[in-house]
């Protein structure tokens, strides 16, 4: 039975009394896994006094349902204080819908620490097989059955489960869910607060609960998975648009200064990819040099081939961190396309293959008009901004910048010019650039539009001058300077990247809430009104 939406946003994440909301995010071929983690959910609520409520649609999300979308993340992701990503490595049709829930519920999250200086809200990754394609959440729960496992029956994989228990297999699962079930603790109702029962009672429950997550809960989960995943197909071909980059043996001589995509490395479509760029081919095959020419000859081209490219060299180098977020944009139709590398491999003659897969995004799904989409691609996009800079924890953070050494200092100095060239890209990509889309998220009266020309003209000196600040950090020649002219430079630039910082994290925040209140204006302005 399809959960029903939750109720109106409230007011105060800290403050908030009565059930814990589970949102679980995940695609449609993904149903059987997410009902056998709904069961899970329901048992712990089971003995979590009836304090958790669980919320998914069974029949998913698609790229065909916009307004149930909206009205999901609305409705649903507003109040909700997990956010569980379940994601088995399958090729998805829906691909893009967790990096966008992700990307709303990152937003409802910096909202809160804006007002309340925290959040209680918490995202759970919970994956098989590989990483979902969003940036890391801050609980990450990998599910490892093997092959071995596979070929086990239900009753004799059930007895491995538990005969694992002991040895911290399924820890992380078990922490998880005694989490879940102490956060519904503290939102008990008057009456059944741990102040309210006696402590005997109080004990014996939070012992009856550990008991049935680690003897109960998590096997029965486990077995649930193992039934489901066996009669999958691991890896399965898929209908979506796929180009097979076959690279020569004569890239791994230079593979770690890899820059460019040699122009003899053939490219084979599948279902019918080069129609998305306009290009046509008899015999389904062409090279990247003539490849790269004719997309340089449409709208935007230069941004398509520099994500294409960038896509494929992070696969491919050493020293590229693996990036699966670029967007594209097709030149006939207008709709957006994540790529994503979805395989590759190296035989012996040192030649590669590597397939691109090209992901119809979610914001473009809605309609190319549609505010609401506009605007929850904005969000998204910001969203991502703030964790890749302003998170203490990330590796481009002020604070890790401080740590490095000098050449971990130009290292990811080169990193964050390469992560903004992203996003502009990306920007660029679904059209968010635009004056029109700059209108849709930020305002359209006067007031915003003056607004929305002060910060322009705030950002762009001061980007310029770390553009060159950073430029000339990357010239310097280490093995040239000595210890206290590599400490100079090295202040010099923590400084202009500093001062930039503080103000692309200003604007970020100011431009993130108002689009966060221009979508609510949109969803509510296009729900439908009950009694």
């Amino acid at each position: 039975m399809a959960k029903k939406p939750l109720s109106s946003p409230t007011n105060s994440m800290r403050s908030r009394r009565g059930p814990l909301n589970l949102f679980l995010s995940y695609a449609s071929e993904d149903a059987d896994i997410v009902s056998a983690f709904d069961k899970a959910f329901t048992t712990l609520k089971m003995h979590s006094e009836g304090n958790i409520e669980i919320f998914w649609d069974k029949n998913a999300l698609s790229a065909g349902s916009p307004s149930r979308l909206l009205d999901t993340l609305t409705l649903n992701l507003s109040d909700c204080d997990y956010l569980v990503i379940i994601y088995t490595g399958a090729s998805r049709t829906s691909i893009s819908y967790p990096s966008t829930e992700y990307g709303f519920f990152l937003a409802q999250i910096q909202g809160d620490v804006e007002k309340f200086g925290a959040s209680e809200r918490k995202i759970v990754r919970v994956y098989f097989d590989g990483q979902p394609p969003v940036q890391t959440g801050q609980l990450d729960v990998e599910i490892n059955i093997t092959a071995p496992e596979f070929q086990q029956s239900a009753d004799d994989y059930l007895k491995t489960v538990k005969d694992s228990l002991g040895k911290n297999r399924y820890a992380v699962l078990i922490n998880t869910l005694e989490d879940i079930g102490a956060m519904a603790d503290r939102r008990m109702p008057a009456g059944k607060r741990q102040e309210d029962v006696p402590s005997g009672e109080w004990a014996r429950r939070i012992a009856a609960r550990t008991k049935a997550i680690s003897e109960d809960i998590v096997p029965e989960l486990m077995v649930s998975l193992h039934d489901a995943l066996r009669v999958r197909i691991k890896t399965r071909t898929t209908e979506q648009a796929l180009i097979e980059f076959k690279l020569p043996a004569s890239i791994s001589k230079n593979i770690e200064n890899i820059g460019e995509i040699p122009p003899d490395t053939k490219l084979i479509e599948h279902a019918n990819a080069f129609a998305i760029f306009g290009i046509s081919s008899d015999d389904h095959a062409t090279t990247w040099n003539t490849f790269e020419s004719e997309i340089l000859r449409t709208p935007g081209g230069n941004f398509t081939i520099s994500s294409i490219k960038r896509t494929a060299i992070s696969a491919i180098s050493p020293n590229i961190v693996r990036d699966d977020e670029q967007l594209i944009r097709s030149p006939v139709t207008q709709q957006a396309y994540r790529i994503i590398i979805s395989s590759q491999w190296e035989y012996y003659d040192a030649s590669r293959v590597i397939n691109m897969t090209l992901v119809p995004t979610l914001w473009l799904g809605f309609g190319i008009n549609s505010e609401a989409a506009i605007t929850i691609g904005f969000i998204a996009v910001a969203a991502k901004a703030r964790e890749l800079f302003f998170k203490s924890k990330s590796p481009l953070s002020i604070d890790a910048f401080i740590r490095y050494g000098f050449a971990d200092t130009q290292k990811n100095a080169k990193r964050i010019l390469d992560a903004l060239d992203i996003m502009r890209n990306q920007m660029h990509a679904v059209g968010l650039d635009q004056q029109e889309s700059v209108v849709v998220y930020f305002g359209d009266d006067r007031e915003a539009a003056k607004r929305a020309g002060e910060l322009s003209v705030q950002v762009a000196p001061v980007e310029q001058k770390f553009k060159t600040a950073a430029l000339h950090f990357l010239q310097l020649d280490e093995l040239k300077l000595d210890a206290e002219t590599k400490n100079k430079e090295k202040a010099s630039y923590l400084e202009i990247l500093s001062s930039f910082y503080d103000l692309i994290s200003a604007v970020n925040g100011e431009t993130m809430k108002r689009a966060v209140g221009r979508l609510n204006d949109y969803i509510l302005a296009d729900s439908p009104r009950t009694a």
